[in-house]
């Protein structure tokens, strides 16, 4: 993968200007095999052999496989929540330092109005902002079936993925009820003081012990909302014509803004090179009876860490650079059976992923999120499919995922979780639609094939980030 596009994703992602912060590390990475027509059927394909990468799922079906080379397949995905936090953040009107007046004027006044209003905008951002998911992910694929029981793969699947945490800050904010009839409420007095904390930690960025002496009855009318940012700097600018006004303004908002949220960032790229064999081994006995294995190399470059707002420099790049320098390499072993049923439209599949393997490790610095991280322990992963064909064109398929609970991609989760279900019809020959239920979510997808060139769109929930991601995947196929 180009590093270039990499870096492109993780800017796009991570606000610049970021440095480290600590928040709890929540982490379910996917496997590594990306289809988008699989999502588009909630990756109910287990038993289908019409994808030709689908011995990525199912080693047994590479003899289904309906073409010989797919010579490039590009495929990119972005998760759906990006769109509404970049266009709120266009429109932003969000200043901490008025909603720091209205709440501590509201209390020194006993004017609920001004708390309400205060509390209004805390609730707008942190709908808007907290616990979104941005996501975006690129992929490359490059397969050979070289004749019907042998076949290489070499795909890389790359992801970045930032998500906003709540902090200190916004959580006491939240504990306050909206329509507060009260100015002096615990919880308002207890989100006043979080915020005069943090006003203080800005100021003491920029002046010093003595400066703040001298202004010691400015920073209490500030901290108690009867004199505004402005008036607050200006009395401190000329006083002291040392001191940068600029500079003093924006450590008190990072100050407020670090404990209104906090930024976790992951960043992986996943190079794959597979060798598949598959053969009838009863052919006579038993018809219909197909066993595949698959030999791999993965490589991982993965970083991840936590972030907090402020004009600090320098963490970005070594953010990039850790991703850079930091990999695993393991093999792994799978196997698969595919049994169709003689006279019936049905097939029933079975895979075993990384039945035999080895696993990553990244070590990281002391303290660090990464560090002694098993960031690719390869779980021997067992599922169970079926598809059923009953007219041309129409597939129809259940899968049961990870039948024996090995991954955490389930943790807390039901049964049914683990059910998927799929669909695909074919109109006119040339044009798909597909829908899916997978993970206790639903997916859509859509196709186009046009002789050797395939355009493919899905719309479904990414595992990592349990939030929806938009697909598209642009192939050839000879």
């Amino acid at each position: 993968m180009n590093k270039s596009l990499i870096f492109a994703v993780l800017s796009f992602l991570i606000l610049p200007g970021l440095t480290l912060a600590q928040v709890p590390t929540i982490l379910k990475l996917p496997p590594a095999q990306l289809s988008v027509v699989a999502e588009g059927m909630g990756n109910a394909v287990q038993a289908d052999g019409t994808l030709f990468n689908a011995s990525s799922f199912n080693p047994a079906l590479l003899s289904q496989a309906p073409h010989m080379v797919e010579a490039f397949g590009l495929g990119l995905n972005i998760s759906n929540d990006i769109f509404g936090v970049v266009d709120y953040v266009q429109n932003l009107k969000f200043q901490e330092d008025q909603v720091y007046q209205q709440l501590s004027y509201g209390i020194a006044n006993g004017n609920s109005v001004s708390i309400n209003a205060g509390l209004s905008s805390v609730d707008d951002l942190v709908n808007h902002l907290t616990d979104k998911a941005l996501q975006a992910g690129a992929g490359v694929n490059v397969a050979v079936k070289i004749d019907k029981h042998f076949g290489i793969q070499v795909y890389n699947s790359t992801h970045a993925f930032s998500q906003l945490w709540r902090g200190n800050l916004t959580n006491a904010l939240l504990a306050v009820p909206l329509d507060s009839n009260s100015a002096n409420s615990a919880a308002v007095s207890n989100a006043v003081t979080v915020m005069a904390v943090d006003i203080e930690n800005g100021i003491e960025q920029v002046l010093s012990a003595s400066q703040r002496a001298t202004l010691s009855s400015d920073i209490t009318a500030y901290k108690n909302g009867s004199e505004s940012l402005d008036t607050f700097v200006s009395q401190v600018t000329s006083t002291f014509s040392t001191v940068d006004g600029n500079s003093l303004r924006q450590s008190i908002l990072n100050s407020l803004v670090n404990d209104i949220a906090t930024l976790t960032a992951l960043l992986y790229s996943d190079t794959v090179a597979m060798a598949t064999f598959d053969l009838d081994p009863f052919e006579k006995e038993i018809p219909g009876l197909t066993v595949g294995a698959s030999l791999k190399l993965v490589n991982r470059h993965f970083t991840y860490d936590s972030f907090s707002f402020n004009n600090s420099s320098g963490s970005g790049n070594a953010f990039a650079d850790t991703f850079t320098k930091q990999s695993t390499t393991r093999w792994g072993f799978d196997f698969g059976a595919l049994y169709a049923l003689p006279n019936v439209p049905l097939d029933f599949g079975l895979s075993v992923l990384d039945l035999f393997h080895s696993s990553g490790t990244v070590t990281g610095p002391t303290g660090s999120l990464t560090n002694n991280f098993m960031t690719d322990p390869a779980p021997t992963v067992v599922s169970l499919g079926a598809s059923f064909h009953p007219a041309p064109g129409l597939r129809v398929n259940g899968e049961v995922d990870d039948l024996f609970s090995s991954t955490s991609l389930y943790d807390g989760n039901n049964s049914a979780s683990k059910i998927k279900l799929g669909a695909d019809y074919s109109l006119a020959g040339f044009f798909n639609v597909r829908a899916g239920f997978g993970d206790q979510n639903f997916s859509f997808g859509a196709g186009l094939m046009a002789g050797f060139f395939g355009l493919n769109y899905s719309y479904g929930v990414d595992d990592l980030s349990q939030a929806y991601n938009h697909y598209a995947q642009l192939s050839f196929v000879f």
